[in-house]
């Protein structure tokens, strides 16, 4: 990751301000990722060493962090893991409910005017869902950071 916003730096002649991370986390059963429940739980056990990696590697560079169509499950997951996130990191998450109207205007704004976000992290229509590739979605890339 480091890596590459040196890069987009450079050869842009801009300084990006730190990415954003987009954690879609719903369940959309057979238009969703594999073994949704499985992954969820995994992600929960290696949390606390995943975080010490983070939070030693990635404050500097993750600006924000958006944790989308958080579900009751989800969300008991977080706050059992939310002692083991050292404040800093804690400041940039962003947590959000199932519906596409809790984030759009704020993730929106993270990006600059016409840059492209995959329709599935601006709607909850089931098409969107169904279309994204791969299962669960992409992460947008090249956005420029607005002054």
């Amino acid at each position: 990751m480091h890596e590459h916003l040196r890069n987009v730096m450079f050869e842009g002649r801009k300084v990006v301000r730190g990415c954003i991370q987009v954690l879609d986390i719903g369940d959309y059963g057979v238009h969703g990722v594999p073994n949704w429940w499985t992954r969820m739980m995994d992600g929960f056990r290696v949390g606390k060493p995943a975080f010490k990696i983070f939070d030693a590697n990635y404050p500097e560079t993750t600006r924000k962090v958006f944790i989308l169509r958080m579900g009751r499950w989800s969300t008991t997951i977080y706050n059992m893991a939310l002692p083991m996130i050292p404040e800093r990191t804690r400041k940039k998450i962003r947590m959000f409910g199932p519906c596409a109207a809790e984030w759009c205007g704020e993730l929106r704004s993270e990006f600059p005017d016409g840059a492209a976000i995959p329709r599935f992290l601006l709607s909850d229509d089931t098409e969107a869902v169904r279309c994204a590739r791969p299962p669960g979605g992409l992460v947008p890339v090249g956005g420029q950071v607005p002054d």
